[in-house]
């Protein structure tokens, strides 16, 4: 089968001719256009780096009958066509709840600069919404240092790649869930109201208020005082009063007013 090593910079093309099983194991090998490949040069005998590009099919037969491979040097830019596989999308609540799931782009062209890639780009689809999807943009930020994405994405990173839309089945389930979650705030309304009624009613029934039935003068407060019983210092019992009419007599004998 005729092949075709294509040449760049300083190296030219180099024709090749491939044994019939070759497109065969290239197409059933993991990561096809990805994967390395060394072919040895016919003249030169060197060991050469290539990954493949395209292999060309007849129209009705669709039997390979042409197959192109390209250099890959480490260090310059190689042009890789990365695939790329949803996972975890399974694990979407969304998704679960009946939303469509999308699969846009298969793959990115991307440069490689590294000796070491991986073969393909694995999209964490567990946060996927019908309102939030995976853009090329956030796969560019999934690359490893030393793979850039293509110049041609520049105008296409809000583009998605993968994203999720909305079925009928989605949108009952969706106002279902809605009615519930107003149900339970309606019912957590009703419990609020009815504590601070009960709030409200024991804060009654325990506020007693001491109202005086009587305001007592200074007069009576000091009369009051006066019938007080106390004792004296040799035991004797009198009242407040009596003690103070003994006191002031006991003045006026020594000698006061009284003596005159």
């Amino acid at each position: 089968m005729p092949g075709v090593i294509h040449g760049r910079d300083e190296f030219s093309d180099v024709d090749l001719v491939w044994p019939w099983r070759t497109p065969f194991r290239v197409t059933k090998s993991e990561h096809a256009y990805v994967r390395p490949w060394y072919v040895i040069h016919p003249r030169t005998e060197e060991e050469i780096r290539v990954t493949c590009k395209q292999i060309d099919k007849n129209v009705k037969t669709q039997e390979p009958q042409f197959i192109e491979f390209q250099r890959y040097i480490v260090g310059r830019p190689n042009l890789l066509q990365i695939p790329l596989v949803p996972a975890l999308e399974d694990k979407s609540l969304h998704f679960v709840a009946g939303a469509n799931f999308e699969y846009h782009m298969k793959h990115l062209w991307v440069w490689s600069f590294n000796d070491v890639y991986p073969g393909r780009i694995d999209l964490d689809c567990s946060h996927l919404s019908t309102n939030m999807s995976i853009k090329i943009g956030d796969v560019e930020k999934m690359l490893p240092y030393g793979m850039y994405l293509h110049k041609m994405y520049n105008h296409q990173k809000f583009h998605s790649v993968v994203s999720l839309s909305i079925t009928n089945k989605y949108i009952g389930r969706r106002n279902l869930i809605i009615e519930q979650t107003d149900q339970i705030k309606q019912q957590r309304r009703k419990m609020q109201s009815q504590m601070l009624e009960k709030k409200r009613e024991t804060r009654k029934s325990t506020a007693v208020k001491s109202v005086p039935m009587y305001i007592q003068s200074s007069k009576e407060i000091a009369a009051n005082k006066k019938n007080v019983v106390v004792r004296d210092e040799f035991g004797n019992e009198a009242t407040l009063a009596q003690l103070m009419e003994r006191s002031k007599e006991g003045g006026a004998g020594k000698g006061g007013r009284g003596a005159r």
